[in-house]
């Protein structure tokens, strides 16, 4: 019911694309998450008032990690120089990467020194926290380590430069999305070039970029998809949503493509996508893991990055499935599932929840605490410093340290 209602309030607005202020206002008021992402995209196409940057700055402090990043974005590519200030206190307060990504981005296109964006972006990536089996990375585990941070800064700034992450300057936007288009326009299957062109977040792009997701399969597939996450546009979910539930002929292009989609889903940081995803975890550990293909012991196996893409999504309905994950420890590369899941309760802010798993058996009380460690609850954390099994003090004891 409350997804019909989202979506009859939603058709009520009408689209914002190419709409009057009015209708802007009335999706930022009254307009689903989703609603709002793309009345803040579509702002970052006019010149900025004092209306248009009263949302933006509003958009920064929304619950949903969608509407943050949209803001973040808009506010990079309209605002003023040196007014980097509120974008900059986000950051201090953002726990999921899509939106910090962008305030970091924006922040520089903004005027902050590179140098200043990337160690806040750098951080995130080697972001650590105590488990049952010493002190993990946890950006490592879930595919947003430094590689990977590093290659989507250089991405939204200035994908044709070279230069080490904190010496990047930002290319202008309209000239280097001009470039791009010429690029993929001369040559389809340039990857590299969709997924930079997704990374710049331009409206406009949505049809061009809707287009290639899916096309073909293969790596020019992949990358459709992940350009279109990077994009961020919400309209992008419904097939999305069809995307995931998938297997396709070849097994390994399927767990391929719905890693792919999941990562994807996430990056749009819209709740909504929650019970898909929840959908697609049970899909996978009954019908796909252990085939011929699938991924495990191999790579990051698809729950991995379902499971990230539920913290990045906000999607906190759903803490208490999320929960069951933070004690599992094997059959798979990782070792389990309990680092993706320990990093999901963190960008959910499962307080809650997770300090009543702490009172759980060893294992799940000792990866609890660190969470809770993560999540600076460190007075329940003290309440585990002489705890008689030794791996939860000693968590403790890590956590208060870390």
């Amino acid at each position: 019911m409350k997804r019909i209602a989202r979506v009859f309030r939603d058709r009520m607005i009408g689209a914002p694309e190419g709409a009057g202020l009015e209708n802007i206002q009335r999706s930022m008021q009254a307009g689903s998450g989703a609603q709002r992402v793309r009345a803040l995209r579509e702002l970052s196409l006019r010149p900025i008032d004092a209306q248009s940057q009263k949302w933006l700055l509003l958009g920064l402090k929304d619950s949903i990690p969608g509407v943050r990043r949209a803001a973040a974005h808009s506010l990079g590519v309209i605002g003023a120089q040196g007014q980097w200030g509120p974008i900059l206190d986000a950051m201090r307060h953002e726990r999921c990467d899509e939106p910090l990504l962008a305030m970091c981005v924006a922040a520089v296109r903004l005027g902050l020194p590179t140098l200043d964006g990337w160690e806040y972006l750098y951080t995130r990536a080697i972001r650590r926290t105590v488990t049952w089996y010493g002190v993990k990375e946890l950006g490592e585990a879930v595919g947003f380590g430094r590689v990977e941070a590093e290659r989507r800064w250089r991405l939204a700034l200035d994908p044709l430069s070279d230069a080490d992450p904190h010496e990047i300057k930002p290319r202008n936007p309209a000239e280097l999305r001009h470039y791009l288009r010429q690029q993929i326009a001369d040559d389809v299957r340039n990857v590299d070039g969709l997924e930079a062109l997704g990374a710049q977040q331009h409206p406009e792009d949505f049809e061009l970029l809707q287009q290639r997701a899916g096309r073909t399969k293969g790596v020019e597939s992949h990358a459709g998809v992940h350009a279109i996450g990077l994009h961020g546009d919400p309209r992008a979910l419904r097939k999305l949503r069809r995307q995931l539930r998938g297997w396709g002929v070849d097994p390994g292009h399927g767990y391929q493509s719905r890693r792919a989609v999941a990562l994807a889903l996430g990056r749009h940081g819209l709740p909504q996508v929650g019970r898909t995803i929840k959908g697609a975890l049970e899909d996978e550990a009954l019908e796909y893991e252990g085939r011929p293909g699938a991924g495990l012991g191999i790579q990051i196996p698809v729950r991995a990055s379902l499971l990230y893409a539920l913290g990045e999504a906000g999607a906190s309905e759903h803490i208490s499935m999320v929960g069951q994950y933070l004690a599992n420890t094997t059959g798979t590369v990782l070792g389990g599932f309990y680092l993706p899941a320990m990093d999901a309760l963190i960008k959910l802010n499962a307080v809650k929840c997770v300090t009543e798993l702490a009172r759980g058996p060893e294992l799940l009380s000792a990866n609890a605490i660190g969470v809770l460690g993560a999540l600076k609850q460190f007075d329940t954390v003290r309440l585990y410093l002489n705890d008689p099994r030794p791996r939860v003090s000693e968590a403790a004891n890590q956590a208060l340290k870390l």
